[in-house]
Parts: structure tokens; sequence; C-alpha cells
């Protein structure tokens, strides 16, 4: 049985690929929206929990103020290649 010579560059570049998808999936989530009894809404991220007050037909996840620590800050730095220090200074 042939065996490679260094099988961690080829396992690296798998999980790599892995992490890529899973950031992609998680950028294209979408806010959550929310209406109280008293007719105020807001929407409000699904990872961090952070909101938007206010009522707009489409407000995306780049229009909420994400912690630092948020899912979508860490999934955004991997795709753009920003860090979550840039990302959440971008958004």
């Amino acid at each position: 049985m042939t065996q490679l010579a260094n099988p961690a560059p080829v396992h690296d570049q798998l999980r790599e690929a892995e992490v890529q998808i899973v950031a992609q999936a998680v950028v294209a989530v979408r806010p959550i929206y929310n209406e109280e009894r008293n007719g105020s809404s807001y929407w409000e991220c699904p990872f961090c929990e952070e909101v938007v007050v206010g009522f707009a037909p489409t407000y995306e996840m780049n229009d909420i103020k994400h912690k630092c620590a948020c899912a979508y800050v860490v999934a955004k730095g991997l795709v753009t290649g920003m860090g979550a220090k840039e990302t959440t200074d971008a958004t």
C-alpha cells in the first residue's frame, strides 16, 4: 500500500474547505424579525442576540452592531479574510 509522504497538507486543505462552507452558511443567515404586542418591532441576530430597533422591510445582518465574539462576525472575517476587529469596524 502506498502511503502519502505528508498527509497533513491534504487534511488541512479539506478542513479549510469545510470551514469556508460553514462560514459562508453563517454569513448567509438573515436576522430574526420580532414584533411586540405594543406594536414595536426589532430585528435580532440569531447568534449574539444584538438588535436593531424599528421597522424596515429588509434589515440585513450588516445593519446590526454585533458583539465581537458573534459567530456572524467570526464567519464574516473568515469569508472576507478580515479579522473580527476589522469586520466589526466595517459593519
